[in-house]
């Protein structure tokens, strides 16, 4: 089975699957565990996980991609690594 993560608006590919431990938030570092590294693999160990990025600022006053455009480069990438 393949998983593709994309994030939202304002988001990023790795930080929006990231969560502080208890340890860093005491010791105000970034976020040490990514969900689709950490965690999700040993449930589903036979999974490719992938990670989609894309221009997804809201209040960017220039996109590099409006939403059909980063669809249509999704899809020719899924394609690639087939």
């Amino acid at each position: 089975v393949d998983i593709i993560a994309i994030h939202g608006l304002g988001g990023h590919p790795f930080t929006t699957w990231t969560a502080n431990t208890h340890e860093s938030d005491r010791k105000g570092e970034k976020p040490t565990r990514l969900w689709l590294r950490d965690f999700l693999p040993k449930d589903l160990p036979s999974a490719r996980i992938i990670t989609y990025e894309y221009s997804s600022s809201p209040f960017s006053s220039h996109q590099d991609l409006g939403i059909s455009e980063a669809a249509e480069k999704l899809l020719v990438a899924l394609e690639s690594l087939r």
